[in-house]
């Protein structure tokens, strides 16, 4: 019989905000989002708790999708999709 692995998420553009504190990350994304393309998936690594919360409410004011929230190995990835 064949096992099937759970599915992992993967995003197809990282920016790594560990060890910064918010405004940084959520500038990035932003421009990030303005020069993706429909679909496209970007994960955010964060080890502050504000800047998920920052990314978090981002997400939600500028109308893109929340792919996922996972807790890795010492940070937090928070997974967008671009929807416009």
């Amino acid at each position: 019989m064949i096992e099937t692995l759970p599915q992992v998420q993967v995003a197809m553009r990282v920016i790594d905000g560990r060890g910064n504190y918010d405004p940084g990350p959520i500038a990035e994304l932003e421009v990030a989002a303005r020069e993706g393309w429909l679909g496209e998936t970007i994960a955010v690594r964060a080890s502050e708790p504000e800047t998920i919360e920052a990314v978090l409410a981002w997400v939600d004011t500028a109308g893109h999708g929340l792919v996922g929230l996972y807790e890795r190995h010492g940070y937090e990835e928070v997974i967008v999709e671009i929807r416009h």
